[in-house]
């Protein structure tokens, strides 16, 4: 086990047969299991009901077990194919939605995800949708009824698609990281030497919609440059199998070598990341993580910068690196000197989502007894 978390849940756990209200929770991808993790507690302590749907992609479903959610597994991936991904997102949603009409769901909560959206447009279930880069596309016609962001997004260009927007300070990251107990022994766990420079490294999401190929290139090249150093232990985070069997073909020796590790079993990244001198990373969560957590991060994302990291880059907890920089020149390979304690999170952020999420319920409550809000 790579990880431990206060308040531990039951993985089995029945409804709360005095409540009437249940909130629908749908993990659309990895990231989305840690952010609503803590999320899904304070519901619970609230006495609310949570139904937990979760697609198959990426890392999702172990992510979902390694964190004991009650969850039910819907639907899966279809490839970037846009075509063949727009026809899983409905049939994904036609998947979802008996188990939200079963359930009797009062409101639906996601961070981004599509076929959640559709299926309760179609159910009228009042959605919430979570986002921290405004230049995700949206689908035509259906829309979330409120829109959840980080106060550092400008909401101006947002306006106009979205009828409610609701803000939170911070960033998404200081939802879930304040609540984490890491293990300091992960390296010794994976067998590798401490004494080494160590750097954890996300491929880009070359699936997402918003790729660019550019990412591909500089992350080969972020690659040949760490493998130069003997030093330097590299520890590979591929997104999907197919990512990993390509990097496993591609740097057989350097895998061999140990240069480069990719872990075997499923692994919690933020104990990798509290345990790394640097990060360098393809997306968007993991750059963010290493950012809170005050670890040197260097983001390779090739497509249209969001605020978020605008933010982290202006107040020097990021470095945005460009196709046309010189790798050598920019990325510093030494040894991190850091307390292992959390320092930097803002721990008041989950209280604000969650008194928001219990607002709505309880505006939602209301309607449906026939009585106005205030």
């Amino acid at each position: 086990m790579f990880f431990s978390y206060q308040n531990k849940m039951t993985k089995r756990y029945s409804f709360n047969k005095k409540s009437d209200i249940t909130v629908w929770v749908d993990l659309d991808n990895s990231p989305h299991v840690l952010f609503f993790f803590p999320i899904i507690r304070e519901l619970k302590k609230e006495g609310y009901n949570v139904l937990i749907t979760a697609r198959k992609h990426a890392q999702t479903i172990n992510l979902a077990e390694l964190y004991n959610l009650d969850y039910i597994s819907v639907g899966k991936h279809f490839g970037k194919i846009k075509l063949f991904k727009l026809m899983g997102l409905f049939f994904r949603a036609l998947q979802l939605m008996p188990y939200a009409k079963k359930n009797k769901v009062l409101l639906a909560l996601s961070h981004g995800s599509r076929s959640q959206i559709i299926a309760s447009a179609f159910l009228r279930i009042p959605s919430v949708v979570f986002l921290d880069y405004e230049f995700v596309k949206s689908i035509p016609l259906i829309k979330p009824d409120i829109l959840f962001l980080p106060s550092i997004v400008n909401t101006d260009t947002l306006k106009n698609n979205f009828e409610k927007i609701l803000t939170y300070d911070g960033i998404k990251e200081d939802i879930y990281i304040p609540s984490m107990h890491l293990n300091p022994n992960t390296l010794m766990e994976l067998g590798i030497d401490p004494e080494k420079i160590i750097v954890v490294v996300r491929p880009p999401a070359t699936d997402a919609h918003y790729h660019d190929a550019k990412s591909d290139k500089l992350f080969e090249r972020v690659i040949n440059f760490l493998t130069k150093h003997e030093n330097v232990v590299s520890i590979v985070l591929p997104r999907t199998e197919k990512q990993k069997k390509h990097i496993s073909k591609k740097w057989l020796k350097e895998l061999t070598m140990r240069r480069i590790v990719i872990p075997t079993n499923i692994v919690d990244a933020l104990n990798l990341i509290n345990s790394a001198d640097l990060v360098i990373g393809g997306g968007g969560t993991m750059n963010r993580e290493a950012a809170v957590l005050g670890v040197p991060v260097y983001s390779i994302f090739q497509s249209k910068i969001g605020a978020v990291d605008k933010f982290l880059s202006e107040n020097g907890k990021l470095k945005l690196i460009s196709f046309e920089d010189n790798i050598s020149e920019v990325i510093e390979l030494k040894k991190l000197n850091r307390d292992i304690s959390l320092t930097t999170h803002n721990s008041n952020t989950l209280n604000q989502v969650k008194e928001h999420i219990i607002d709505i319920i309880n505006s939602l409550v209301n309607q449906k007894s026939g009585k106005k809000d205030e």
